[in-house]
């Protein structure tokens, strides 16, 4: 990164001064997020802009307001081919997304994987499918992106019924928020199957992921 002088570090502690002296008033989250971004660009390495508690009330701001993406199980969309006196035994569930931000989430993908595994629950799953989206979620907003079948989600699935394996089902997404599109967000989820492809699978909490 090029070095500037002391001339334009005093300059840019000058018109910083002047933006603190006039944002400082003002809680609207495009000032905010602006006074960031030019304290960022132009006070990397102005201690008295880093240290300043304007700016890290603006970045907490700026993180309250962003878009934050849920990921839950439903249940399955309803087929108008299916058979309606057909009764499914194994668990088959809608995959839903839910924005809890306050502002628009710019969804670009959902993973879905499968697998079963009979050691430590990997940080990957080998099989999957990427559904690429790129649809908009405001807030509040739910949206279905897929869905999942026991029966043929696992090619192993007998390994699970009869305590060998475990099954995993690993969900993954992508999204933006549309005020700072140049920070890619993901959301993942792991639910565990075991002893059942019957039985609602159990979310591992602790290995969720959100960024």
């Amino acid at each position: 990164m090029k070095k500037h002088s002391c001339e334009a570090y005093r300059y840019t502690a000058e018109k910083y001064n002047e933006m603190r002296d006039h944002f400082g008033q003002v809680v609207g989250l495009g000032d905010v997020r602006f006074l960031v971004s030019w304290c960022s660009l132009c006070g990397k390495n102005l201690r008295i802009i880093e240290a300043d508690p304007l700016i890290n009330s603006a970045q907490a701001v700026l993180t309250s307001e962003r878009a934050w993406i849920e990921i839950s199980l439903g249940p399955p969309e309803e087929d108008p081919r299916d058979d309606e006196n057909v009764v499914l035994d194994l668990f088959v569930c809608s995959i839903q997304i839910k924005n809890h931000g306050r502002t628009i989430a710019r969804v670009e993908s959902v993973q879905i994987g499968a697998d079963t595994v009979d050691g430590p629950l990997p940080k990957e799953t080998l099989n999957f499918t990427t559904n690429n989206l790129h649809s908009l979620l405001g807030s509040g907003q739910k949206e279905t992106v897929g869905g999942f079948n026991a029966d043929s989600g696992f090619t192993d699935g007998v390994s699970i019924m009869n305590g060998a394996k475990r099954g995993i089902l690993r969900i993954i997404v992508k999204y933006r928020d549309v005020v700072d599109a140049s920070i890619l967000h993901e959301t993942s989820v792991l639910y565990v199957f075991q002893n059942s492809l019957e039985e609602e699978p159990v979310k591992v909490s602790s290995l969720s992921v959100y960024t």
